[in-house]
């Protein structure tokens, strides 16, 4: 198993997916986590900190699940399952669900 957990949206592209799958055994899985792109860009203000009067913020680089699955595909993994995770967040007076971030897992064949 080789598991990316918010790694995609912090690198400034994606690696070489063929890398990962010659580490992968026959039948081995790779499960891709990472931020939703709307949540990121609307929610951008959670990842800074300010140290010594200077903010720092996190910059994401937007990376979508169907630009994953894609380059995944290209490389003769099977998807798996795509998954959405919500977070309640308050707008509004209220607890809404929002989309927080996707898993994706795939297979490589044998």
């Amino acid at each position: 198993v080789i598991v990316m957990s918010f790694i995609l949206s912090s690198l400034s592209r994606n690696p070489d997916f063929g890398k990962l799958e010659s580490l992968l055994r026959p039948s081995g899985i790779l499960v891709i986590a990472d931020v939703d792109q709307a949540y990121a860009r609307d929610h951008s203000r959670d990842y800074e900190v300010e140290i010594g009067g200077t903010t720092h913020a996190f910059n994401f680089r937007m990376v979508g699940p169907l630009e994953i699955q894609r380059s995944i595909a290209k490389i003769g993994l099977d998807l798996l399952s795509v998954d959405s995770i919500k977070k309640n967040i308050q707008k509004k007076g209220a607890r809404v669900p929002v989309d927080y971030s996707f898993v994706l897992q795939f297979r490589k064949p044998g």
